[in-house]
């Protein structure tokens, strides 16, 4: 749920799960206020080498990348390569700036966001426990090489 206020003409929205964990976020309304709920589920992509490529919504307000991939029909036995799983996001400039080690290339900035592709190795108990603590994102897109 996406809950949205509107006050003297300016619009913010925030996750209703977000409002719900922060108490700072939940805030007195003010006469004049308007204050909407939409329903907006996130979702993530899931494609290639899996069992059955699908967009998988969220259902609660946390999503790992094994659930991702097991609501997405889990590592096509034949297919995929289970060294080869990444996921694809957007970030923001300064927290790509610090995931790499040479400097980014301006053309790779979309505004205040970069795309960033991590991946992780499912052959490994480590990249299945990364892949259980890893929090996906809304629009992320989860790919599973061959």
């Amino acid at each position: 749920m996406l809950v949205q206020l509107m006050r003297g003409g300016q619009v913010r929205s925030l996750r209703m799960a977000a409002v719900l964990r922060d108490p700072t976020q939940n805030i007195f309304l003010r006469p004049g206020d308007l204050v909407t709920l939409d329903h907006a589920p996130q979702r993530v992509v899931v494609l290639g080498a899996t069992n059955k490529q699908s967009e998988v919504f969220f259902g609660k307000a946390r999503l790992t990348l094994a659930e991702a991939i097991g609501n997405g029909g889990g590592l096509a036995d034949r297919q995929a390569a289970p060294y080869g799983v990444y996921v694809l996001r957007y970030e923001r400039a300064d927290i790509a700036g610090r995931l790499r080690t040479a400097p980014l290339p301006d053309y790779l900035t979309l505004g205040d966001t970069v795309p960033v592709v991590y991946h992780v190795d499912f052959r490994s108990a480590e990249g299945m426990l990364l892949a259980q603590n890893f929090q996906m994102r809304d629009l992320d897109i989860v790919y599973v090489t061959t």
